[in-house]
């Protein structure tokens, strides 16, 4: 599983890459009624890939291109 930090319409999301592109977490989520967090920092706090894993299994979309968003940082406050 390899995850990424997007930036799609100005707003900072986790993507997991796959073959069919860069899946949006969030929206994939929120598309199957999982929870998931919405930033890298609180995923490493929560420590429980569980739901992330069963997104990455049965989720169909919305994927997104590399047209479509621009990486952003891992951690971008890695301080706070």
């Amino acid at each position: 599983m390899k995850l990424v930090n997007v930036q799609v319409d100005g707003e900072t999301t986790i993507g997991l890459k796959t073959d069919k592109g860069v899946l949006d977490v969030k929206a994939a989520a929120a598309k199957q009624g999982l929870s998931v967090p919405e930033t890298m920092k609180a995923l490493i706090e929560q420590n429980d890939l569980s739901d992330l894993k069963q997104l990455a299994e049965t989720a169909t979309g919305p994927f997104l291109s590399e047209e479509d968003f621009t990486y952003a940082p891992v951690i971008p406050d890695p301080d706070t």
